[in-house]
């Protein structure tokens, strides 16, 4: 079965908790592929979260979402479950009527064994870390398109804090340096040594996020005390234009080796709608005061990125998305927002009075 058909019954995203990105790992030093298992088999039962147990996922479906070959990968798939039944996740949560902090320890999930010698796996959640992913309050919107795709743990984890942060009204997030270590649970050897870490992890991270993500990031250094040296850092998302998001879909999805070549040329313009190939072989993409204009109209409880994916997901783009997608998604996203706040919209059907407005051919 190839990897495409694999893919078919899974969801274009999952949501993965807050405190599930930010969670810290105990024991044994975790991986990439360790992560990368834990996301695909969380967006492999996300669609049952709440409604089983158990979960079963064919071994042969499981390397192909992992992106490693049959030679050798059932041990490494071996290894990397016994790590994740073994380590200790360490979630930190408040509780909402006192206000105290806690921190709560489990397994990151179960599995069967015997069941991976009939060429599938069983496998389940730790109850206590099912209470977090099947129903998170504040998540990160992940594409395992995307998240499958990074060759490094740090900037991996990095991403999905920032696509966490892209899209809120605020889009920035600060750490001092000593967080900034805790997060990302960096060795020994980087304490004390910003310049390594700089060179080693932010800057290879930040490339590799804004190559592949939805967005870029930059990073900010704050400087204070004697000598200035860096007590802080501050990572900014920014929305890209429609040509780099073009390049990261193709880069990120590409094969290895056209990935090495860089990005296909897709500039064909069609001639009813004025767009690109590679415009309308892509979902629409908003500019930047168009994502600044959603965020001040979903308020700073709201999620601008959020609301984005739902009208991509109830509309699919066509000609006249990519025409004019700014306006049509203003548009919806104003309708939908009255519906939610004015008692006078509460029966109106939002979907159908927008499908009403787009033009036909």
């Amino acid at each position: 079965m190839k990897a495409e058909t694999a893919r078919m019954h899974l969801p274009k995203e999952f949501k993965k908790a807050e405190q599930v990105v930010m969670a810290r790992t105990e024991g044994e030093e975790f991986t990439l592929l360790d992560r990368k298992i834990f996301n695909l088999l969380l967006w492999h039962a996300y669609r049952n979260l709440k409604t089983q147990a158990v979960h079963k996922i064919s071994m042969d479906e499981l390397r192909q979402l992992v992106g490693i070959g049959s030679e050798g990968s059932t041990e490494r798939l071996k290894e990397s479950l016994e790590r994740l039944w073994r380590q200790n996740i360490a979630v930190d949560y408040k509780d909402e009527e006192t206000g105290a902090k806690h921190t709560l320890r489990c397994h990151h999930l179960s599995f069967d064994m015997c069941s991976m010698q009939n060429g599938y796996l069983d496998y389940a959640f730790d109850p206590l870390l099912l209470e977090y992913i099947s129903n998170p309050k504040v998540y990160s919107l992940l594409s395992w398109v995307t998240a499958v795709k990074f060759k490094s743990l740090h900037s991996l984890k990095l991403y999905e804090l920032m696509k966490m942060v892209f899209g809120r009204f605020s889009q920035v997030k600060s750490f001092t340096v000593e967080e900034f270590h805790d997060f990302l649970e960096l060795s020994d050897g980087y304490d004390g040594r910003f310049d390594r870490v700089k060179d080693r992890v932010i800057n290879p991270a930040v490339k590799e996020i804004n190559e592949c993500a939805e967005f870029n990031i930059a990073v900010e250094y704050v400087k204070g005390g004697r000598g200035g040296k860096v007590v802080g850092i501050k990572f900014i998302a920014e929305p890209k234009n429609a040509r780099s998001l073009s390049d990261a879909a193709n880069f990120a999805t590409a094969p290895k080796d056209v990935r090495r070549r860089g990005p296909r040329d897709a500039e064909t313009i069609d001639m009813f709608s004025g767009a690109s190939d590679a415009d309308m072989s892509q979902p629409p993409v908003l500019r930047s005061d168009t994502m600044a204009e959603a965020r001040r109209i979903v308020g700073e409880d709201g999620n601008a990125e959020d609301e984005f994916s739902e009208w991509l997901r109830e509309f699919p783009s066509g000609r006249h998305f990519t025409v004019n997608p700014d306006e049509l998604f203003l548009s919806w996203l104003t309708m939908r927002v009255k519906k939610r706040n004015d008692e006078r919209f509460k029966g109106v059907d939002i979907d159908a009075l927008f499908v009403s407005f787009v033009p036909q051919d």
